[in-house]
């Protein structure tokens, strides 16, 4: 959920299009023909080990996705899909293959974004030519605060690495998004006023501890008393997620929503399956079927999901 959303009136986003096109809207009451974004995972290894992140309770194996693999992906989704987005269970910028990923997927023909830490090693401000929009995840609105939920002391670093990407003659359209606990309207406010000027977008959202509260408290990560600052009381609408977007793990693995960190809402493999044979395939239906029929709550991924879509 949403607190703060600014946006400049000097560029518009490429993606907003998509995402404020009747089809995406309806897609619930009239499913697309073919999914309209897909999320690419390069790699769901993390240079960040952050405290709220559900990737600590991932088990699945650690690896990224090869350029060729991506070919073959991108190759079955032309002219089917209209956005591509860089995200997953890891940090993108660690796989180093990543530009040849963005160049071959502007090549034919799809909107690119990506979302980073803006920290990774290979991450470049210079060489995002190929790329129509970036988000770069913040934590908190101060640098200590971020201290403590991404555990590292690079903020200044981040902070540097945005102002460098904004500075780029040919660069994407660029999203700062952090997330609070319990802050203040009026911190909120001065954080969205320090950098509307410095960024096109500024967005402030709710930090989730749902899924991870448990291994917070048995490890002794955050005390109760942290973990209660969480502002998140649980999603106000039904999910769209299944009839819009796919997410594609580093392996080729399909899942029907991009925060499933551990093949929980399997639904194919682009290994072995088309995309025409994914999307219309019963595993998808079968999740299409619970959402309508009010049935999430009993899945276990589903049932301690806050995002809106």
């Amino acid at each position: 959920m949403l607190l703060r959303d600014y946006r400049s009136e000097k560029r518009v986003n490429p993606f907003r299009r998509i995402y404020e096109s009747e089809v995406y809207a309806n897609a619930r009451a009239t499913c697309p023909e073919f999914p309209l974004l897909v999320d690419i995972e390069t790699t769901n290894k993390c240079n960040l080990n952050c405290v709220f992140c559900d990737r600590q309770l991932m088990r699945r194996a650690l690896g990224e996705m090869s350029f060729n693999f991506f070919m073959q992906i991108a190759d079955k989704m032309t002219s089917k899909v209209k956005g591509l987005r860089f995200s997953g269970w890891g940090e993108p910028f660690l796989n180093k293959e990543i530009y040849k990923m963005f160049a071959y997927a502007k090549e034919r023909g799809f909107l690119v974004h990506v979302t980073t830490n803006g920290l990774a090693k290979y991450f470049y401000p210079d060489k995002l030519e190929n790329v129509d929009s970036i988000n770069f995840s913040m934590q908190g609105l101060t640098e200590e605060e971020y201290l403590k939920m991404r555990r590292n002391r690079m903020w200044n670093k981040l902070v540097e690495n945005i102002k460098k990407t904004m500075a780029v003659e040919k660069r994407p359209y660029v999203t700062l998004a952090t997330t609070v606990l319990d802050e203040t309207d009026k911190e909120m406010d001065e954080f969205v006023e320090e950098w509307k000027g410095a960024v096109d977008r500024v967005q402030v959202g709710l930090t989730s501890f749902d899924k991870v509260r448990e291994k917070l408290n048995k490890e002794e990560i955050l005390s109760e008393k942290e973990v209660q600052r969480q502002a998140y009381s649980g999603r106000k609408t039904k999910c769209n997620m299944p009839w819009i977007n796919l997410e594609v793990d580093w392996d080729g693995k399909v899942g029907a929503c991009c925060t499933d960190y551990d093949n929980l809402l399997y639904v194919g493999d682009f290994s072995k399956s088309s995309l025409e044979h994914i999307w219309r395939g019963s595993k998808i239906l079968a999740i299409r079927k619970m959402i309508n029929e009010g049935k999430q709550d009993k899945h276990p991924l589903c049932s301690k999901c806050g995002y809106q879509f």
